[in-house]
């Protein structure tokens, strides 16, 4: 949503339409370059979970600062880790990298760790920052999370070999 009320095309709807998106990944835990990066007119951030601090509590200070700038925020989680997965989306990253993806199994466990039943396996509650703290209904709140952005990240030889498969299974948006 925007300042105003009225929603706002998502990153993930914005990068399918072919618009050119210029973000930047920041290491440091500080809101204030998140503030600056909106204040800049970038379109997103990235927040490094995997080796950057993976504090929940500094995260939503984050998206919270990212939100009042209309700056999506995504977040590299660590290598198999859906439970962080679910807390990040659950304070409302646009969406999440997923490091190490190696073979299209790989791919749609990411996939999975990202969406609700029936494309994920994601545990679901509304009552979360990213449900407007139960102000969202379930339908509108499961249709949401259609909207998050998937990116699997491709970083040895086996997943070069196998990147085909990883960039074409269900659910992968980027690579």
């Amino acid at each position: 949503m925007t300042a105003r009320g009225t929603p706002r095309r998502g990153l993930k709807r914005r990068l399918a339409d072919g618009e050119r998106l210029r973000g930047a990944l920041l290491r440091l835990p500080s809101e204030t370059l998140v503030e600056m990066a909106g204040v800049a007119g970038l379109d997103y951030v990235v927040i490094d979970c995997e080796h950057g601090p993976a504090d929940l509590t500094l995260l939503q200070h984050h998206l919270t600062a990212a939100a009042a700038h209309g700056l999506d925020v995504l977040v590299r989680v660590g290598s198999a880790e859906p439970a962080l997965a679910l807390r990040c989306l659950d304070l409302g990253a646009a969406g999440l990298i997923h490091p190490h993806v190696d073979s299209r199994e790989d791919a749609r466990r990411a996939v999975a760790a990202s969406h609700y039943p029936p494309w994920g396996e994601r545990g679901f509650a509304t009552y979360s920052r990213a449900g407007r703290f139960g102000t969202v209904g379930a339908a509108e709140h499961v249709a949401a999370s259609r909207e998050t952005l998937v990116v699997a990240m491709v970083e040895t030889r086996r997943a070069c070999d196998a990147a085909d498969a990883i960039a074409g299974t269900e659910g992968v948006d980027a690579v």
